[in-house]
């Protein structure tokens, strides 16, 4: 099975930082599309996980739909090199 690797991070649409039980549900969600977390960030509300190929897109628009439901913004993107000028 091919993975890939994401990074999420969410914003409470309040303006407030999310709160770790927040998180912990989001990586339930990770669990259930047969992820795993890998790193937890500590400045920003957030983790890096990896997910089967064939599951990305649903686990996309699955954490959309909970954040709408819980007042977050739910922000995935792939986990790459970043490089500085």
């Amino acid at each position: 099975m091919t993975t890939s690797n994401y990074i999420v991070h969410i914003k409470d649409n309040k303006g407030t930082q999310a709160s770790k039980e927040l998180l912990g549900d989001l990586k339930g969600i990770v669990s259930k599309f047969d992820g795993k977390v890998k790193d937890d960030f500590s400045l920003v509300p957030g983790f890096a996980f990896s997910l089967p190929n064939k599951v990305g897109e649903s686990f996309k628009h699955a954490a959309d739909s909970w954040g709408t439901k819980n007042g977050v913004t739910v922000e995935v993107e792939p986990d790459q090199q970043v490089h500085t000028l």
